[in-house]
């Protein structure tokens, strides 16, 4: 029986991996992708803030983009106690 370290990934909220690590499933939960249209992932996880929906395919393959969306996403931002 493996004995190591089992990180989880592939399309995982917040949620499915907390329950993951909870019922010890998992020990870590990696999140590639939602990285891209989130780069502050983390930050949005610990303040519930809301969480962008994946870039689209079109993203990474489209050379007419040359290269915009691909990591250019803004991080969130709070102002006066308002979510933007």
């Amino acid at each position: 029986m493996f004995k190591g370290v089992v990180i989880a990934n592939n399309n995982y909220t917040r949620d499915i991996a907390e329950g993951a690590i909870r019922s010890g499933a998992a020990d870590l939960v990696g999140f590639g992708r939602p990285y891209i249209s989130n780069p502050d992932l983390a930050e949005r996880f610990q303040n519930d803030w809301p969480i962008e929906p994946l870039a689209g395919h079109e993203v990474y393959y489209n050379p007419k983009l040359q290269g915009k969306y691909y990591n250019d996403y803004p991080a969130y931002t709070v102002q006066d106690g308002l979510h933007n």
